[in-house]
């Protein structure tokens, strides 16, 4: 009955986002008796990736009624917008007029997307190819970054720097769980309970803090790998590598497959790399160098998301403000 029940929950967990499997599958293979083999699980673990992206549009859209949307084409627009705004003298796929926009108004940001889709921003800039198939949007893009890989990698590590909530400026905003519920015609409304309020502001406040950025979590999930690579035998170390592939997997995607810096896309990994911790805590097994080297990583890598925080100006605190901010 446990099975089943898990089962269903990855099932689910898989269906609710395009890059669900990102996580699910490499949780899901290090749970299987197989994990001892890395050559077959590697392969289990491409072969369920292939077949949910294959199966997962079929299920979305035939089994359950979902309807299409221009959100698959967001990623392609996204890295495509970047590459032209680097390299303006370079053939592209927007035109010259698009381009100028784009670059007019400052609409390509580290911090997400949206200005490129908003109509306060550019989106008469992407309207046109926004009208393109996806495949052949991806297609561009991959010709793009070929043709590219500087200003490719150069944009995503930008992105991944600002989704990590890394070296940024502070205040920036979707940190903090929001205090109204959307528009919705399910009967979902805000809470009006004391005790939730009083929890969205403690998330907040924390949200400010190391505790709450994505990329200390991040480092936490490669310190304690290895101690979970060597209790690999005991059950405590089984599930704690599972989480940590879980969550060392979907953080490192987002170097490729991310267009927003919501940190409530972190928090698989945030849960995952604790819980990971807690399971291991009762014997790390790291040697003394090993304690020192990681040590001085994480410190460095608090103070450098620190020293930043205290030298750049606040960020906007408002989604229109990002929208129009001329860098970000």
């Amino acid at each position: 009955p446990a099975a089943i029940a898990v089962a269903a929950l990855l099932a689910y967990a898989t269906l609710i986002r395009v890059n669900g499997f990102i996580a699910t599958v490499p949780l899901a293979v290090l749970l299987l008796p197989t994990r001892n083999r890395p050559a077959l699980s590697a392969g289990i673990a491409v072969a369920a990736g292939a077949a949910i992206l294959g199966l997962t549009p079929i299920i979305n859209h035939r089994m359950l009624g979902s309807e299409p949307s221009d959100v698959a084409k967001t990623q392609p627009l996204f890295d495509l917008a970047a590459i032209a705004a680097a390299t303006p003298a370079s053939p592209s796929p927007f035109t010259s007029a698009e381009r100028l926009e784009i670059a007019r108004r400052h609409c390509v940001k580290a911090f997400f997307w949206d200005p490129l889709g908003d109509p306060s921003g550019c989106a008469s800039a992407t309207r046109r190819l926004i009208g393109e198939p996806a495949w052949l949007l991806n297609s561009e893009l991959a010709r793009q970054a070929a043709l590219h890989p500087m200003a490719y990698a150069q944009h995503r590590f930008a992105h991944w720097n600002s989704t990590e909530r890394w070296l940024v400026a502070p205040g920036l905003p979707d940190a903090a769980p929001p205090v109204e519920a959307e528009p919705n015609d399910l009967g979902l409304q805000t809470p009006g309970s004391p005790i939730a309020a009083a929890w969205q502001d403690a998330a907040a406040a924390e949200a400010a803090t190391p505790v709450g950025w994505p990329i200390v979590w991040t480092v936490v999930a490669l310190f304690i790998l290895l101690p979970a690579l060597r209790r690999r035998d005991e059950p405590a170390g089984r599930l704690a590598l599972a989480l940590l592939g879980s969550a060392i997997a979907l953080e490192l995607s987002f170097l490729a497959i991310s267009i927003a810096s919501d940190l409530r896309y972190h928090l698989w990994p945030m849960i995952a790399s604790p819980l990971a911790l807690i399971l291991l805590s009762d014997d790390l097994r790291l040697k003394r160098h090993e304690w020192i080297a990681w040590g001085a990583v994480l410190s460095m890598t608090i103070a450098g998301g620190i020293i930043e925080r205290d030298s750049l100006p606040p960020a906007p605190d408002s989604y229109e403000g990002m929208i129009h901010a001329v860098s970000g």
